[in-house]
């Protein structure tokens, strides 16, 4: 069996190495790259606190996603390589890897046939709809749940192995163990406390062989259910008390989610909601049949919704549901044919107690085998000890025994297990293989609660196991039908072999879909075009291509005019080409679409300030301000949004000169942000605040603690420096002023300042060459060219200061300092002419500019005088 094992492993490690290539993808980026919880200064303690996206759990705006194992890992990775993709994606693939190989020797373990095994874990190694889950980071949860599920199922069985002859100890040990990885897989995942259900259906009608006439409340069939009534009340116990903490550690509250999560749920009328809850698992299902056309987004209108009982889908509905319905009868049907096995027990119960466990030992002659216990025994004769033996002949068609031969088959050479009839495994397969479909597939059909999503691919991971071991024990009967056929046998064999390649090369192309993030969404376009548009667009911008992200925004919109976040990002594009009205167009049809999008409202009022509207600017911060988050998605992303708000409403008063109102809206800032908002900027620009108000005492303690909240936030040290040297302290002034400058040396601004320090103190050469560096740095900055050529001028370097206003008054032609200065430095160079021309322009922006009208009455002057 161990071969079979390797071979899945091997399959599934060959199709999915080439994901350790690809970047971080749609949710990765929220999980991973925005997730605070994943940042060592991060206290250990919040991963236990928060859910899988990085929010308190108690939020009202939390997923309630509760994963702190895999939240766990993921802080591992970013301790060992920070944010590089490629070893989150290596630990995926190990762990897909090991998943594998758990299945196969699960269902090795639990006594299927090998051609079972194989065909079950060469088929869970292939399947393309584990793509999302093994190629995308965040899908981590579901492997890890996956693979504590099957050791959870593992454990108990050996638990129910001992259930009979072994002292408590050891029984409740095993069952401790399995406790403990049902909570390690409900950790990783929330329906990973399914395995209790699988659990219970595996001991009643796997194990213990219960029927359905045991499992009925007539007769004696009550008695034997309650022989095995401890494992089940333990089973049942723990999945309430494990349900409970799970709800208590959400604080008892559901998420919610918006209408375009799952909008069968937000429908108002009953027979829509009915019909496509119940059209959901068919379509689920045929992912599994059918997994050509897959896609990183259901949501939305990805799926219409069935509002009618005659869209097609109905008929696709009752084809499903009765299909299942007959092949359960039908199944049931051929169970209870023999109603001599059915209604008995293999071995009598005295059997059962006496043989500790009823050891398996085989002793076959080709016709039939006896189980022993220390010696051999006579069919159906009792020992000196007095304990039954039983000889289980070969069951044949045409005999009423109830005994069964245990021999090699002719076909596959496997050997039957002891005392388990081939229709009874047969159907311990279909139970098992069912209840694995079934039962973890539960919580995404909206029955329990309502869930966030339409059609979640990695969701189908751990049903994918019942489905393989269903299509695998179908295969196999079809061999052992087709036995003393070998033509068929070989098209079967080549059939299988070829589903098998169909299906690796589409999960291997679906894999490349998973590489970057462009292929990702540009595949998901014919599924989900809204969504996909809207994501491609961001791609798109952010590397810098804004003419196709604008085309992709308004694609996006033209499938679905109402999204929120695709009109706030084309609002944040259209705002960094300075095309501020449209921008604000975009912002209020965000606002429109969704009225509490708190960065839709703090950047219309940025959009507002830029284009001098500052009442309406004003009101806009206002309003972002003062919004309500409760129950919103991201709240830290809000939260933000709303403090920004008041600091950049703080800056509009500053501007304004409205100081004291400065001072107050920093300070309300400073007073409402979260801990995960850093204040270092709100307490530098409060402390501009004070100084400009000559509060200088109040000014150096905001400076101070903006240094204390980021040691090396120049900014800080500038204005610190500033301060320092309005008070005198001329070496503390140069010492911040060096240390800004040495936190970031190509930092134009910092040599600028620095320089107009030491301009300000006559230290012209000093300062020259300062700005000579800084206009390297920014050759576009006005105020650093206008400076240079004034140090220039300082120097006696007047042609090169002349050729630096020139420039000066080209990058800023509405400045009249500009064209007066040079203006002077053409007077001075005797260029009379050109002097007049500036002169004349520099008066023309500033007509009242007395020094302007001084320098030309001196010109006008020489110009007369030299004409006479």
């Amino acid at each position: 069996m161990w071969k079979i094992v390797a071979i899945s492993v091997v399959a599934a490690l060959f199709l999915y190495i080439n994901t350790i290539y690809a970047d971080f993808a749609y949710d990765d980026s929220r999980a991973i790259l925005k997730n605070q919880d994943l940042l060592p200064e991060t206290p250990l303690a919040n991963i236990w606190k928060d859910d899988f996206w990085g929010t308190p759990l108690r939020d009202s705006g939390s997923h309630k996603s509760y994963r702190p194992l895999v939240v766990l890992t993921f802080r591992l990775n970013y301790f060992f390589h920070q944010l590089s993709p490629g070893g989150y994606h290596l630990v995926n693939v190990v762990l897909h890897s090991i998943a594998t190989g758990l299945y196969t020797a699960t269902v090795g373990v639990l006594g299927r046939k090998l051609w079972v095994t194989l065909i079950s874990g060469v088929l869970f190694a292939v399947h393309p709809i584990h793509t999302e889950a093994v190629a995308g980071v965040v899908g981590r949860a579901d492997i890890l749940c996956a693979i504590f599920f099957l050791l959870s199922i593992l454990t108990f069985r050996k638990y129910c192995e001992l259930v009979v002859g072994h002292t408590s100890r050891v029984r409740y040990g095993w069952i401790a163990a399995t406790f403990t990885l049902v909570t390690a897989s409900t950790l990783s995942k929330e329906l990973g406390i399914t395995v209790i259900g699988v659990c219970c259906v595996y001991y009643i009608i796997c194990y213990c062989n219960l029927t359905i006439y045991d499992l009925l409340p007539v007769g004696r069939s009550t008695v034997k259910l309650r022989q095995h009534a401890e494992t089940v009340l333990l089973l049942v116990l723990f999945g309430v008390v494990l349900l409970t903490t799970r709800l208590y550690f959400m604080g008892y509250s559901p998420p919610s989610f918006s209408p375009a999560d799952n909008p069968a749920a937000n429908s108002t009328s009953f027979l829509t909601r009915c019909l496509t809850f119940l059209y959901l698992p068919v379509f689920n299902f045929w992912l599994l049949v059918y997994p050509v056309t897959l896609s990183f987004d259901w949501s939305m209108d990805a799926i219409p919704l069935v509002e009618s009982v005659w869209d097609y889908r109905v008929a696709v509905i009752v084809l499903f549901y009765s299909s299942l319905v007959l092949s359960v009868k039908y199944s049931l049907t051929n169970f209870l044919s023999s109603s001599e096995i059915s209604r008995k027990p293999l071995i009598s119960q005295e059997v059962r107690n006496g043989l500790n466990g009823y050891k398996k030992l085989c002793q076959s002659d080709g016709n039939h085998q006896t189980l022993t216990n220390g010696g051999v025994a006579n069919g159906g004769t009792n020992n000196r000890n007095g304990i039954e033996t039983v000889t289980f002949r070969r069951l044949r068609k045409d005999s009423s025994s109830s005994s069964e031969s245990v021999g090699c088959d002719e076909n596959f050479n496997e050997v039957e297990t002891v005392g388990t009839p081939t229709y009874h495994r047969h159907y311990s397969t279909l139970v098992l293989g069912l209840s694995l479909l079934i039962i973890p597939f539960l919580p995404a059909t909206n029955l329990p609660f309502y869930v966030g999503f339409v059609v979640a691919e990695r969701i189908l991971y751990i049903p994918s196991m019942g489905y393989c071991l269903l299509v695998a024990e179908a295969v196999y009967q079809i061999f052992k039908k087709l036995r003393h056929q070998k033509l068929y046998r070989v098209g079967l064999y080549t059939t299988l072999t070829l589903l098998c390649v169909l299906l690796s090369l589409r999960c291997y192309s679906r894999c490349l879909d998973w590489a970057t993030e462009e292929r990702l969404y540009t595949s998901g376009i014919a599924v989900n075009p809204a969504k996909a548009w809207g994501n491609l667009a961001n791609v798109l911008n952010n590397r810098g291509e804004v003419d196709a992200a604008e085309q992709a925004y308004k694609s996006a919109l033209s499938h679905r005019s109402n999204m929120a976040d695709v009109h706030y990002n084309l609002g944040i594009l259209l705002q960094g080409q300075s095309r501020y009205r449209e921008a604000l167009e975009a912002y209020d049809l965000a606002i429109q679409c969704r009225p509490r999008l708190t960065v839709a409202h703090l950047n219309k009022g940025i959009v507002l300030a830029l284009m001098g509207k500052h009442s309406e600017a004003k009101q806009a911060y206002t309003d972002c301000s003062e919004i309500d988050i409760s129950g919103l998605k991201d709240p830290r992303m809000h939260e933000s949004a709303k403090v920004s708000a008041m600091y950049n409403l703080g800056r509009l008063y500053a501007e304004q000169k409205d100081y004291p109102a400065a001072i107050s809206m920093y300070n309300l800032a400073l007073e409402m942000r979260p801990n995960h908002y850093a204040p270092y900027s709100i307490y530098n620009l409060l402390g501009e605040a004070y100084f400009q108000s000559n509060d200088l005492e109040a000014a150096e303690k905001a400076y101070r603690k903006s240094l204390y909240h980021k040691a090396d936030h120049a900014p800080a040290h500038l204005t610190m420096a500033r301060l320092m040297s309005v008070k005198k302290n001329f070496r503390e002034a140069e010492r911040l002023y060096e240390k800004a400058i040495q936190i970031n040396d190509k930092d134009a601004q910092s040599l600028h300042h620095y320089a107009l320090y030491l301009a300000e103190r006559n230290r012209h050469a000093e300062a020259l060459v300062l700005w000579q560096k800084a206009v390297d740095l920014s050759p576009l900055d006005f105020d650093i060219t206008f400076n240079l050529a004034s140090a220039l001028r300082h120097v006696g370097r007047n042609k090169e200061a002349i050729y630096r206003y020139e420039t000066a008054a080209k990058l800023s032609p509405e400045s009249a300092t500009a064209h007066m200065n040079l203006g002077a430095m053409y007077h001075i160079n005797a260029n009379y002419s050109l002097a007049l021309k500036s002169y004349s322009k520099a008066l023309e922006l500033d007509p009242h500019n007395q020094v302007t009208k001084n320098n030309l009455r001196k010109l006008q002057n020489i110009m007369n005088k030299a004409k006479r």
